[in-house]
């Protein structure tokens, strides 16, 4: 199930686009039933979250400059923080430094925030940055409202 898509230029050569993708859940398509279901207890309904669903991995591709893209997902490093229920992802230099990092934000899971290492990979920083786990040590998802 891809989830959104964002463009930067993660090499900061000027002149391509790169595409870094999100995916929320390699369910088969009558499964989708599991993502939408609520549950009511007590008067309160809550939507059934992915847990126990199994995870897909983001992916990010390189511009050939040529029309076609190559995956450049393992070798960036992005395949190191393992399959996430990823919602959406925005580019933007968090740190500063002068070239785009990565946030991904995720469902039931911690988020992503991948530093860009100024040489075409990544590196996973959330835990770091603050924005993977809560301060009771609990798993910071991308919604809003947890």
């Amino acid at each position: 199930m891809g989830i959104c898509c964002t463009f930067l230029d993660y090499d900061r050569t000027g002149g391509w686009t790169f595409s870094f993708a999100t995916t929320s859940s390699s369910i088969r398509k009558n499964s989708l039933y599991y993502c939408a279901r609520s549950v009511s207890v007590e008067g309160h309904t809550s939507h059934v979250r992915p847990r126990g669903l199994p995870g897909d991995t983001n992916v990010l591709y390189h511009n050939n400059g040529d029309g076609t893209f190559s995956d450049v997902t393992e070798k960036a490093g992005i395949l190191k923080p393992g399959p996430r229920f990823s919602i959406t992802a925005v580019s933007y230099d968090f740190d500063n430094d002068g070239w785009p990092d990565i946030y991904v934000a995720v469902d039931s899971q911690p988020s992503i925030l991948f530093h860009n290492n100024h040489d075409r990979t990544f590196t996973d920083v959330a835990v770091v940055a603050g924005c993977a786990y809560s301060e009771t040590a609990t798993s910071r998802p991308g919604w809003a409202w947890e």
